[in-house]
Order: structure tokens, then C-alpha cells, then sequence
């Protein structure tokens, strides 16, 4: 590529030294015919001129190659018809030595040069714009008469009044200026129609302009005793045109001679008064021939200056009518555009309105008059920095005048305003400063109301750090939070302090009276731990019957952790009234303090290893971790040396969890679910164990059997059970998966080795995860998609997701979080977050699957609000491969799965295929 680059800069360097080479060789001949006015070097001089004029010009035409050749041929064909007739001429004297007569068989190769010629600008005129060719051919009509009035006063009618010429000659005498007439009717049109700012029009032009001037010249001086003296300038400016038509065809831009002017579709008020000026100033065109006539001593000829008067002026009158007609169209034109911009602007949702430098509203803004609740013809100098407050009117300011200080640069700022129902909008304003434009002169304020979208935003961001079933922090907040604690922390040499409490004896309550009560118990807990916590103290749950307390950073952490430990335990100590019911439950609580060098991870661990001592010393009461408690590590480091190896031993196994068609109970696929059979501590659940794989990146290898069993499973099943040839396999994939360079290659060997179809293979993947690093795992994730695998979203909304990430990556899932399906209770609305999460995918065609559904009202509701599948223990826990297997076996007959009064629908078109493997 470089080297034809190299080429291409040659070629384009090379045109342009030969461009300008000829350039200088044409002035040359010119300047040199001028020095030898005559003699032979004088005719070989000008012979060469015009033959490289024809070369140069038949060299344009070939190597330009433009779309429409057809009129550069023409002109290149009339260059050499003229360098013809001039060889015919010069070689009649050579021979002869004799004067070249009247008439020679040069005049007939002139003639035809001529037309030629007229021919070529006549093609360079058709290419107009319609819409304005009548107007042209009025101007150039005028220009013609005018020629042709001067022409036979001074040229025509004292040549064919000479007696000394045949009919012949005379004929041949006046065809000259005939031809010359209709070549400068052309070029008047052609110019009146095209503004030539190319280099090679402005060429085109100026050549024949030499050449017309050139021929009047000739008439005028060819009889007169000057003919000698005038003879080597004519000659000059005769190849002065030649050349300088020839050069006109080389130019890059010649081929725009040819391409159709387009309108701008802008209606043009007072076009042509310029025009109107000079057709007006042709009506002198008469008193002037007859005036020239009286210098000369010739008697001007009375028909036909009263006939040119006659038919100038009907033409100027025709140019005047024209153009009241195109002013009277332009004006319907813009009246008819003001009432349909006004129609827009009146029946838009949106508000438009200009604003001056200063901020003041210019003019009546209805839109904008009705959003504010003001009447109609109010805004019209209103400061439009009055409608905010302090803050937002400043950041107001600033955008304005950063569109002031950028003409044309577009600035966007998103600000709320009082709206006419008094209550708060959201406003996303565009502004384009055209101040420097003399037909606005304003700053263009485009308004847009975004309350709906800022809404689902902030309830969408407030999910994604709050608990949805007690409005707490959640532990992605509670984490960010002492993140930035422990840094002001270390900065300012004070402390802080974590609690980590559990509730006793609340598994008695949520198993023996119910899920329902035991999230009423945690919502009621949650309310006394926000009365028990000073101000600025954070209070988050972190999942089950867990929660924690950030004591910010003070001078004495320990001593204000130890007394907000005391004031949780008491005001949990007074008995829950709960459905009749009289409740009483305690807390564990565990304190870490620290001073800011230590990690979030290990503040949470120091304080959930002393809340188990707190459990182990007899619950209900606080315990301060110290040093001495590393028993809990001591598991930890004992489960991280057994679980390398535990592959090999076989220790890891599946189970599997069914998901079902919440319309008709049948089975569509399973998630594949990782347990670990220790052998001395029995089943290993993955909260235990998975962490540490992740830490040590065993669970690269770990990942790698699982997709292998999970693959073979489902072949397996899918081969015995042809009405399940479509059954779907979901295996959850790591952060440290999608970063491994070998997961593409794992896939694919799975896939391959259990001979499964890409399409019954899903990768779920935790929000977390798809945002560490976005760029590298949307390109895996793109190259699965490609492959056929189908891609999930796992827990969506608990963590950091948003719009542009579910747009950045190939998503083809998104599977609801167990704790927005909970918050699911039977004659309650549906909550906003699960309904926001439902608009969301069926607005970006995303299929649906609900985790944690527990109860059939659940699964109605969910079903209802249009999520088609789901999974949780309403369905089946977690199961070994037979018992899986065994949901199967009765393909009609949705065995063991409860879901009766629960009629089924028909799935809309985005959402049926939710996991069939088709």
C-alpha cells in the first residue's frame, strides 16, 4: 500500500510539473510571437502555438476521462479545426507568394472551427439547473439582439453594401460575425447560469473571450490602414484563446463543467435584480450603434434601430414580469414554510426557543410558554435563568457561554425545572450558538423533558446499591463506603470501625411461620437499626439475616463502634409485633476496627470472624476481634490447599436446576450449579469455596470441567429425549474466566467433545464481571456470540450494569435477581424495579429469566407482567443428573411442577425462544 501510494504521489507530482511546463511554454509562444511581429518566425511561431493548443486539448479530454466528455470533444475538435484553417491560410501564402484572398479554403475550416466551438459551450450550458433557463435565455437573447444591432450597423450592412465583394465572399464575410454572435450568446447564458469559480471554467471563459474579442477586432481594423500594426496583437490574442482553452481542458476540476448544478431548494427573494439592471441598461444598446454610425460618417439604419428598440424592450418587460413572478413564488414559498415550522413547533413534545447572549428568551415561544405554565406571548425578554435555581442557573451560564464562545459547536446540559404542573422536570437542553448568522442572530435552544428516563435511571441506580427488600445500602454500597472511609482514614490518622451483626434465631422464624413474616421480621429490623445509628453512620444489608454498620472515621473509633453495639443490641432486645404474633430475636455482633491501611476485605472477615465468636460465646451480644482470632483463616487456608486437587479426586459435581416455561410448566433447559463433595466436610455449597478459586485462580481449571460435564449432560439428555432436542444448558462463567485467553478455545473444545449444538450452551456472567475490564470482554463475548453461544446476564440490576453496557455487549439474556422476584408479594402492585427491568428488555429485545420464585402468585405475576421463564425451588432445588433427567421422561406431562391456576399464554415473538437451543 505504501509503494502505490509512493505512485500515486509521483503520477500527481509529474501532472502537476507537465501543468505547469505547459503553462510556461504557452506564455513563451505567446510573448516570442510578439517580439517577431512578422516574417516567417513570426507565422512558425504562431502555427506551433495553436497545434499545441489542439494537443493540450485533446490530451485534457483523454487523460481527465470525465462522465459527460461530449463538449470537451467538441471544443477540443474546434482548437484543431482552427490550427487547421491557420496552416491552410499560412500555406496558401508559402506557395503562392501571393496575398490570401477574400475568400480561400481556409474560410470554410474557420467556419466550421466556430461552430465547433459553439457546439462545445453549448454543451456546457445544458447541464443548468431547471427552473432558471428562462431567465437565461432572455439574458442572453438581449446580449444577442445588442451584438447583432451593433453588428450590422458596423460590420454587416457596410460589408454587404461593398460592391468590389461577390455574393459569395459576402456571404463568407458575414457568417464570421454571425457565428461569433451566437458563440457570445452562449457564453452570456452559460456565465448567467454558472458562477465559474473552477480554474478551469474561469480558463473556458477567459479563452473564449479572447477568441470573440479577437474576431471583432479583426472585423474592425481588416480594412482600415492600421491592419499592418494590429496584425501580430491579433495574432497574440488568437493564441492567447487557443492556448488558453487547451490549458481549460487539463485542469482537475474541468469535469464539474459537465455535472448538473444543483438547486439549493431555498427560496430566493429578489433574484435577479442584477439582472433586471442590465437588461434595463441593453435599451441604449440603439443610441449607441447610431452614434458610433456618426462618428464613422455612416448613416445608421432607421429599421433597424427602431426593430432592436422594439424587441429590447419587449424583453426587458419579459424579464420584469419573471421576476415579480419568481419574488410573488418565493414569498408563497416562505409563508408556506413559517406556518409549517409554527405547526411543528405548536404540536411538539418538545420546546424550541432563542435565546441572546445574555440569556434572555427572543420572542413568543409557545412550546415553551406552555411547559413553564405561562400564557401565550409571555416569554418574549423573560430571563430564562430565572426558571432555576442557584446552582443549576450557573451551570446554565456556563453551557450558554460555551456555545457563545463556539459558534456552531453543539453543547449539551441536562438540568431540572419547575414545569407548569409545579412539579420538578428533567430538561435535556441542545444549544448552537448562530449569533454570527445575519438570519437568526440568536443562540437555538432545543428542550427535551427526560424526567421518565432520569426516573428509571435513578430508580435503576438506586437498586443497584440498596436492598430492595429493607431500602438499606447493599454490600456493593457498603463496600464503596468503607473504601472511602478507611482512605479519609489514613489522610487524617483516625480510625474506624465495622459491625457485622447476625441475627439469632431468625432461620427459626423464616421456616417455621414462613418467607413472608421473616421479610416482614427483616424490614422491621432494619427500621430499629436506622434509629439506633448516629447520623452519618452507614447501615447496609449484606444479604440473608446479615448486616453491617460503618462507624465513620473519628478520634475514638472503639469506643463509639462498642456504644453503637450496645444501642443495636438494645433496641433489638424489645419483642416484634408481627401478624399477631409476638417475635423476639437477637444479634451477634463482631467489631473490626482499623485504621486505614487496612483492605475492605479485611475489615469484613476481621468483623465477621469476631461476630462468630460472638455466636460461639452465646449470642445476643458484641464481640472486639483481636489478633488471637485466625481460626477462621485457618479454614479458609485449609479449604484453599484442599480444593487444589479436588478435580482430579473427583470431589466436584453438578447439580442441576430446572428452568421452566412459566406458561405451560414444561422444562427448557437447566442451570448447571457447582457443588463441592468435601470429604470430610460433606457438600460444600460455592459461597464457601468459590471465592478462594477465584483468589488463586484455580477456578480457571475449575470452569473448564464444568463447561465439559455441563456439555455432556446436555448432549446426553438431548440425545435420549428427542422431544428435548432443544434443551438449554446455562453455566455460569467467572471474572477470571472471561479474562482467561484460553476461554474461546474451552468453549469450543467442549462443544466439540460432547457434540452439542453452540445455540444449547449459555454463559451466564455477573454484571461485575462484564465491567472490569468492558473493552476486552465485549471482544470475547462477541467472538462467543459469533460461535452461536448464547449470552445471560446474571442478577441483573444488583450490580453496576446500565444501558450502555447492555448495548456494548452481544446480550442475548437477562435473568431477574432472586431479591427482586421475592419482593413479588401476592395483592401488591408489582414492584417498579421488576417493572422497570421488563420494559428494559423488551425495549433492546432481550429474553427474560426470573431467579428465586418461591411461590405461585410469583410466578403468575411474573408470567403476566411478560417474563416467560423462570426457575426456583417453586419448580425443583437443585438436582443430581438422574433426578434431572427424570423431569424429562414425560415430554406431555409437565411432572412435578407446581403451577397450577397459572393458564397459559402465548409468548410474544421476542421472548419465545427464550431458551430453546433452536
Amino acid at each position: 500500500m505504501g509503494g502505490r501510494g509512493a505512485d500515486g504521489d509521483g503520477v500527481r507530482r509529474g501532472r502537476a510539473w507537465g501543468l505547469r511546463a505547459g503553462e510556461g511554454a504557452a506564455v513563451a509562444l505567446v510573448a516570442l510571437a510578439v517580439v517577431f511581429p512578422r516574417g516567417g518566425a513570426h507565422e512558425a511561431l504562431y502555427l506551433v502555438a495553436v497545434w499545441f493548443a489542439a494537443l493540450v486539448a485533446w490530451g485534457g479530454r483523454l487523460g481527465r476521462r470525465p462522465a459527460d466528455g461530449t463538449p470537451w470533444t467538441w471544443l477540443a475538435a474546434g482548437v484543431t479545426l482552427s490550427a487547421a484553417a491557420d496552416t491552410v491560410w499560412s500555406a496558401y501564402g508559402w506557395i503562392t507568394h501571393r496575398p490570401t484572398p477574400d475568400l480561400s479554403l481556409a474560410d470554410p475550416v474557420y467556419l466550421v472551427a466556430t461552430a465547433a466551438v459553439a457546439a462545445a459551450v453549448l454543451g456546457f450550458d445544458r447541464r443548468t439547473s431547471r427552473g432558471r433557463g428562462g431567465d437565461s435565455l432572455i439574458d442572453a437573447a438581449q446580449v444577442g439582439v445588442v451584438a447583432a444591432l451593433l453588428g450590422w450597423e458596423l460590420l454587416l450592412r457596410p460589408t454587404l453594401a461593398d460592391g468590389q465583394m461577390s455574393v459569395l465572399a459576402g456571404v463568407v464575410a458575414a457568417s464570421y460575425p454571425m457565428l461569433d454572435l451566437v458563440v457570445l450568446v452562449l457564453v452570456v447564458r452559460l456565465v448567467a447560469e454558472r458562477p465559474h469559480r473552477s480554474t478551469s471554467g474561469l480558463l473556458l471563459v477567459t479563452g473564449l473571450s479572447c477568441w470573440l474579442v479577437a474576431d471583432t477586432a479583426y472585423a474592425l481594423v481588416a480594412a482600415s490602414a492600421a491592419y499592418d500594426t494590429w496584425v501580430p496583437w491579433l495574432d497574440a490574442l488568437w493564441m492567447a484563446s487557443v492556448l488558453t482553452m487547451g490549458m481549460a481542458a487539463t485542469r482537475a476540476d474541468m469535469a464539474a463543467l459537465t455535472a448538473p448544478v444543483r438547486e439549493s431548494g431555498e427560496p430566493g427573494l429578489g433574484l435577479g435584480r442584477r439582472r433586471l439592471a442590465l437588461s434595463v441598461s441593453w435599451l441604449a444598446a440603439p443610441g449607441l450603434a447610431a452614434g458610433i454610425g456618426g462618428l464613422l460618417g455612416r448613416a445608421p439604419s432607421s429599421a433597424a434601430l427602431i426593430g432592436g428598440t422594439v424587441v429590447l424592450a419587449v424583453l426587458v418587460l419579459l424579464r420584469c414580469l419573471r421576476l415579480l413572478r419568481d419574488n410573488e413564488t418565493a414569498r408563497a414559498e416562505l409563508r408556506a414554510r413559517e406556518r409549517h415550522y409554527q405547526a411543528l413547533a405548536r404540536n411538539s413534545s418538545d420546546a424550541a426557543t432563542l435565546l441572546d447572549r445574555d440569556g434572555r428568551i427572543l420572542g413568543d415561544q409557545p412550546a415553551l410558554a406552555a411547559f413553564l405554565g405561562r400564557p401565550r406571548g409571555s416569554t418574549d425578554g423573560l430571563d430564562v435563568f430565572a426558571f432555576l435555581d442557584a446552582d443549576n442557573a450557573a451551570t446554565a451560564r456556563t453551557a450558554l457561554e460555551r456555545a457563545v464562545r463556539d459558534p456552531g459547536r453543539r453543547v449539551d446540559v441536562e438540568l431540572p425545572v419547575a414545569g407548569a404542573d409545579r412539579q420538578v422536570h428533567w430538561v435535556a437542553a441542545r444549544l448552537i450558538s448562530l449569533l454570527d448568522d445575519p438570519d437568526v442572530g440568536a443562540v437555538v435552544v432545543n428542550l427535551h423533558d427526560v424526567t421518565d428516563r432520569k426516573v428509571a435511571e435513578a430508580e435503576l441506580s438506586h437498586q443497584a446499591f440498596h436492598d430492595p427488600l429493607t431500602g438499606l445500602a447493599n454490600r456493593s454500597l457498603f463496600r464503596e463506603r468503607i473504601t472511602y472511609a478507611t482512605t479519609w482514614a489514613h489522610r487524617h490518622r483516625v480510625q474506624l470501625a465495622v459491625l457485622f451483626l447476625d441475627l439469632d434465631g431468625f432461620k427459626t422464624v423464616n421456616d417455621g411461620l414462613g418467607h413472608d413474616v421473616g421479610d416482614d421480621l427483616l424490614r422491621l429490623v432494619a427500621a430499629r437499626l436506622g434509629n439506633a445509628v448516629r447520623p452519618g453512620q452507614t447501615v447496609a444489608r449484606l444479604g440473608g439475616d446479615e448486616f453491617g454498620v460503618l462507624v465513620e472515621a473519628t478520634a475514638g473509633a472503639v469506643g463509639e463502634a462498642i456504644a453503637t453495639a450496645d444501642r443495636i443490641l438494645q433496641v433489638l432486645g424489645d419483642p416484634f409485633s408481627l401478624r399477631g404474633r409476638m417475635l423476639t430475636v437477637s444479634a451477634s455482633i463482631g467489631i473490626a476496627v482499623g485504621e486505614g491501611l487496612e483492605t475492605v476485605d479485611t475489615l469484613l472477615r476481621n468483623a465477621d470472624v469476631a461476630m462468630y465468636h460472638a455466636k460461639a460465646a452465646g449470642r445476643g451480644r458484641r464481640v472486639l476481634f483481636s489478633p488471637s482470632m485466625r481460626q477462621g483463616a485457618e479454614e479458609r487456608l485449609r479449604l484453599e490447599g484442599d480444593l487444589t486437587g479436588a478435580v482430579a479426586r473427583g470431589e466436584l459435581v453438578l447439580r442441576y436446576q430446572p428452568v421452566v416455561d412459566l406458561g405451560t410448566g414444561r422444562v427448557r433447559g437447566f442451570e448447571a450449579l457447582l457443588r463441592w463433595d468435601h470429604p470430610d466436610l460433606g457438600l460444600v455449597t460455592p459461597d464457601r469455596f468459590i471465592p478462594l478459586a477465584e483468589a488463586n485462580g484455580m477456578i480457571v481449571p475449575i470452569g473448564r470441567w464444568v463447561l465439559r460435564e455441563a456439555c455432556r449432560a446436555a448432549a446426553a439428555w438431548q440425545s435420549r429425549h428427542p422431544a428435548y432436542d432443544r434443551l438449554a444448558m446455562a453455566v455460569n462463567l467467572s471474572a477470571r474466566q472471561l479474562d482467561d485467553p484460553r476461554l474461546i478455545g474451552d468453549v469450543v473444545d467442549a462443544l466439540t467433545e460432547a457434540g452439542l449444538r453452540p445455540r444449547s450452551l449459555i454463559l451466564e456472567l455477573t454484571e461485575t464481571a462484564l465491567v472490569d475490564d468492558a473493552q476486552a470482554a465485549a471482544r470475547t463475548l462477541t467472538t462467543l456470540n459469533q460461535l452461536g453461544v448464547q449470552l445471560a446476564v446474571d442478577d441483573f440490576g444488583t450490580g453496576y450494569s446500565s444501558l450502555s453496557h447492555l448495548r456494548q455487549f452481544p446480550v442475548d439474556i437477562l435473568k431477574i435477581d432472586r431479591s427482586f422476584t421475592s419482593a413479588i408479594v401476592e395483592g401488591e402492585p408489582t414492584p417498579g424495579i421488576v417493572q422497570g427491568v421488563l420494559e428494559l428488555a423488551r425495549a433492546l429485545k432481550l429474553r427474560l429469566v426470573a431467579e428465586g420464585i418461591e411461590t405461585p402468585a410469583q410466578a403468575e405475576r411474573l408470567r403476566d407482567e411478560g417474563c416467560h421463564m423462570g426457575q426456583g425451588y417453586l419448580f425443583a432445588r437443585p438436582l443430581v443428573d438422574e433426578d434431572a433427567e427424570a423431569m424429562l421422561v414425560e415430554v406431555q406431562r409437565p411432572a412435578r411442577l407446581p403451577l397450577e391456576g397459572v393458564a397459559a399464554q402465548p409468548q410474544p415473538e421476542w421472548q419465545r425462544p427464550a431458551l430453546d437451543a433452536s
